[in-house]
């Protein structure tokens, strides 16, 4: 994976940030201030981006463009595939508050470009601004019960639904009524 040159990253990045569902309700001046240490990184197909068990002090990754596979770490220590990352979705934030080691394993499925924000440059601008320490660790609280989430209802339901379809339930809401959404089995 390399640093993609000849780019102001701090342009794409604020131009990127701004319309992320993890940004949402962020000030322009914090998103400036984070778009500041933002890196433009591609990767090419196989690549491994990062690996399970290494110390996670990286940061956030927004895929730009690309397809990025994420697998986690199974019971008997081997990899299992976890969920695809599209485009516009972010991936690794748990490694802001929660992980102390990476717990999965990320490759690029087909050339891709990623927008990486280094955790420190985060953690910096939470010891200034505590407004946005409570944002930010609000949204890392939501995507760690979201990966929990889908992570229970894929080994659950990995039969009878598609993984695009978990992701739809887990971002609606609707996993509360999985049980009675016959909808949801016609299309999986």
């Amino acid at each position: 994976m390399m640093k993609e040159k000849n780019i102001d990253h701090s342009i794409v990045a604020a131009e990127n940030l701004k319309d992320l569902a993890f940004f949402e309700n962020v000030s322009q001046s914090y998103l400036d201030e984070i778009a500041s240490s933002a890196i433009i990184m591609k990767a090419e197909k196989d690549d491994v981006i990062y690996t399970a068990g290494e110390d996670n002090s990286a940061g956030i990754f927004l895929l730009l463009s690309g397809l990025v596979k994420l697998f986690r770490k199974g019971e008997d220590t081997t990899l299992d595939s976890a969920e695809d990352i599209v485009e516009g979705e972010t991936f690794n934030s748990l490694s802001l508050f929660y992980e102390k080691k990476r717990g999965e394993t990320a490759t690029a499925s087909a050339y891709s470009r990623l927008l990486f924000i280094p955790k420190q440059a985060l953690l910096d601008l939470c010891h200034i601004q505590p407004e946005f320490n409570k944002i930010l660790h609000d949204k890392t609280t939501l995507q760690f019960n979201r990966n929990k989430l889908h992570r229970i209802l894929l080994n659950f339901y990995s039969d009878e639904v598609d993984q695009s379809i978990l992701r739809k339930i887990i971002l609606t809401g609707e996993w509360i009524t999985l049980k009675h959404n016959s909808k949801l089995f016609d299309e999986g």
